[in-house]
């Protein structure tokens, strides 16, 4: 047993030199620190700052923002397959670099924003940007992942994002 964790360690040892790996690990931190905010401050802003009608009814933040998750998810289920198809004709590094601005003005936007049109319009911007930037960041630790380290990698992905919830 000793020695089955001093050789985990070993292999820990050698996935963290690898400064590609680490630095991916780093972008995907500042990535996924935007989508906490919707948990976060942004629901917390709407709750607080947002009450209007849409058409009959009486919608305040956090009905709101329920709405915007449902939009994001029916999004993302009917449309991964048609993006991905479409985004294959194009450079990854820039697939990449768009689908992250799309991505991160989204949430900016969302951060601020209370005209409830233009969320809903926005959330679609956002959800375009995450299907093209999610399959090409997978491809990437793919590539950076050396088969007898796979598992070990794998596992620090999985931890890594235990952590950030």
């Amino acid at each position: 047993m000793g020695r089955l964790i001093f050789d985990m360690g070993k292999n820990y040892q050698s996935v963290m030199k690898d400064r590609r790996f680490l630095i991916f690990c780093l972008a995907q931190l500042l990535i996924l620190s935007l989508e906490f905010q919707m948990n976060n401050y942004i629901a917390i802003r709407l709750s607080h700052e947002f009450h209007q009608f849409i058409g009959p009814f009486s919608v305040d933040g956090l009905t709101l923002l329920s709405w915007l998750r449902v939009e994001n998810t029916i999004l993302i289920v009917v449309f991964t397959l048609a993006v991905n198809l479409w985004m294959k004709r194009y450079p990854s590094n820039h697939v990449l670099f768009i689908g992250l601005c799309l991505y991160s003005s989204g949430y900016i936007t969302l951060a601020f924003s209370n005209q409830w049109h233009l969320l809903f319009l926005i959330i679609g911007i956002l959800s375009l940007g995450e299907l093209m930037y999610v399959p090409v960041c997978q491809t990437l630790l793919a590539s950076m992942t050396q088969e007898k380290y796979a598992v070990l990698i794998w596992l620090s992905m999985v931890l890594f994002f235990k952590v950030q919830k």
